[in-house]
């Protein structure tokens, strides 16, 4: 009986762990080429003009 729960802590422990060791080799594997264009504001695929930070205000 008491292996019965062993094996569903394993389970719990290997499934809480395995997302964080595929992000972490995602990360550690991805190409690394910064690029001020990959970094740059657009809109629609047109390059802005003017101040691209602009405070909406939202009301309901």
């Amino acid at each position: 009986m008491l292996s019965d729960y062993n094996f569903i802590g394993i389970f719990v422990v290997v499934a809480c762990i395995f997302p964080f060791v595929a992000l972490g080799l995602a990360w550690l594997l991805r190409p690394k080429k910064p690029n001020p264009v990959k970094t740059d504001t657009y809109e629609c695929g047109l390059e802005t003009f003017g101040d691209t930070w602009v405070q909406f205000r939202a009301q309901y």
